[in-house]
């Protein structure tokens, strides 16, 4: 069941208790679905295992299921996953060639501040993981 706004994906249950459902599903890229992909060799598809916290009691191992995600939750994940680093790093380089420091040191430097953006983001993942609005929408 497709609804607007948000990326639905077929999974299987693989652990439940009480409230907290875990599914397995198959996350493709877009090439995945391609006719040319074995051309390109670009196709990626991937197993991901999510946990959504539900009704309790409501699905069993084994169930088959429809995980959906808001799209802008999507776009947050990738902002605070790829843009955020991305542009920590690239303004941490720029500011220490305009100051002079050497061309080197300062790429070190960049990238060594992904070290504590990773240790907050693992510090505060339970209250990221609130923004996150997973819901298994249907069974399959």
């Amino acid at each position: 069941m497709k609804r607007s706004g948000c990326v639905d994906h077929l999974g299987e249950v693989i652990y439940s208790s009480g409230s907290t459902v875990r599914v397995r599903m198959l996350v493709q890229s877009a090439c995945a679905g391609c006719s040319a992909k074995r051309a390109c060799g670009t196709s990626e598809s991937e197993m991901r295992e999510l946990e959504v916290h539900v009704t309790p009691n409501t699905y069993q191992v084994g169930d088959q299921v429809s995980v959906s995600i808001k799209t802008q939750h999507g776009f947050l994940a990738v902002f605070i996953g790829y843009l955020m680093p991305l542009l920590l790093v690239l303004a941490t380089l720029i500011v220490l060639i305009r100051v002079g420091v050497d061309e080197g040191l300062s790429a070190l430097t960049a990238l060594s501040t992904l070290i504590p953006y990773y240790v907050v983001l693992r510090l505060l993942r339970s209250r990221i993981a609130k923004r996150f609005e997973v819901s298994i929408t249907a069974k399959a």
